[in-house]
């Protein structure tokens, strides 16, 4: 397993995204990994803009890789949230209807193979699975 952990800033979003890709291009080096990016990036600064009212404290990334997925745990002690259950954005309404957020998470459920939330010990701790697809040639 590896593990990162950088303050919740915004600063230390890129970081995080060469931490998991590194993973993933060593599972699969042909892999297109924009997608797992964009999605990994919405998590996170869903964690850095709301998780730490009070002030930044840090966010830990770990990956592990089995059976041809990278599993990856975004762990923070910020305020107990479930991006699971956020409710899906209504994509029928017109840009200006539509209430602002929820289309990181949205993302995020359609990138990864699975999302799976708990809170253990005043930690936010969210498993996500992403499985590498090899880029078209």
């Amino acid at each position: 397993m590896a593990s990162l952990r950088l303050p919740a800033a915004l600063s230390s979003i890129p970081g995080f995204r060469e931490h998991v890709r590194n993973d993933v291009l060593g599972l699969a080096p042909n892999a297109d990994t924009g997608m797992l990016e964009m999605a990994l990036e919405e998590l996170l600064v869903n964690v850095v803009n709301y998780a730490y009212p009070q002030g930044s404290e840090d966010i830990e990334v770990d990956t592990t890789t089995q059976e041809g997925a990278v599993h990856i745990a975004i762990i923070d002690t910020g305020i107990a949230y479930d991006p699971t259950q956020a409710s899906l954005p209504d994509l029928e309404a017109g840009i200006e209807d539509r209430p602002i957020g929820g289309l990181g998470v949205f993302l995020a459920k359609k990138v990864f193979a699975s999302m799976s939330y708990h809170r253990a010990h005043d930690r936010n701790i969210l498993e996500l699975r992403y499985i590498p697809r090899a880029t078209a040639t």
